[in-house]
């Protein structure tokens, strides 16, 4: 079976991407000139794009499919991957999703993977970078933060802070028996703010969600969803400002 798989290019754009997304916790974060908006911007194209490139469909399933070269990943990969998609991807979704309807997801294997990190979603589309799994290759986990980014076409507003560390809790909360035995959120403040995202905002969700209000990253990414967050949804949902949390967080 093939699929078309649609695609453009932006080498320009694609010498500026810098690192991000859900990764091993010992990356460094590197700074960039280049914005959030320009390097969707460039996925968007890629999944809209001008130039039709055949690729093979690896696997499909009524609500997933792989579509790429899966002898592009190391040995072993590939299988881990389409378990924890199989596997996992309904659990979330019933969970996460916005609506009863669990929409089919397409993960691409992507050649010409730009960016530094595991993966990037638009929309239903998860494109996968084969080099990230050489230098990561207990990563397999990495994967459930674009299961989640399909679920993230918020209607609210949010910072991309936010949007991440919604994803790190995530595959925090659903670890696979894949789980890299190096990567965890922090137990607790570690110095570095709530504003990188990833783990570290992660963690500060699971504190709010274990230590002051029970399911509030449940309901925060419904709030998201519906279109119904700002920032005073944190007093209403806890009693607390986002700053008071913060601050309480910290000193924790």
């Amino acid at each position: 079976m093939k699929k078309q798989l649609l695609a453009t290019a932006s080498l320009a754009l694609a010498a500026a991407l810098a690192m991000g997304g859900c990764g091993k916790n010992d990356d460094t974060v590197e700074t960039s000139t280049t914005s959030f908006s320009e390097k969707a911007s460039y996925y968007d194209e890629l999944a809209k794009g001008d130039i039709e490139v055949e690729v093979e469909t690896t696997a499909v399933n009524q609500y997933y499919e792989f579509v790429g070269d899966k002898n592009l990943l190391p040995v072993g990969i590939y299988d881990k991957l389409e378990y924890i998609v199989a596997n996992y991807y309904e659990r979330i979704y019933s969970k996460y999703g916005e609506s009863f309807t669990r929409p089919k997801i397409t993960v691409t294997i992507d050649a010409g993977y730009v960016r530094g990190d595991a993966n990037y979603t638009v929309g239903d589309t998860i494109y996968l970078n084969p080099n990230w799994f050489v230098d990561n290759p207990d990563d397999s986990d990495s994967i459930i933060c674009a299961i989640v980014g399909t679920m993230q076409e918020y209607k609210s507003e949010a910072p991309d802070w936010i949007k991440t560390s919604i994803q790190n809790y995530v595959r925090a909360e659903f670890s696979t028996m894949y789980a890299d035995k190096t990567w965890s959120l922090p137990g607790s403040y570690e110095g570095v703010s709530y504003e990188e995202g990833g783990i570290y905002g992660a963690a500060f969700l699971k504190w709010v969600n274990s230590t002051v209000e029970t399911d509030f990253v449940y309901r925060l990414n419904q709030s998201l969803q519906q279109g119904t967050y700002d920032e005073s949804f944190w007093q209403t949902e806890t009693g607390f400002t986002f700053g008071q949390l913060w601050k309480q967080y910290m000193a924790a």
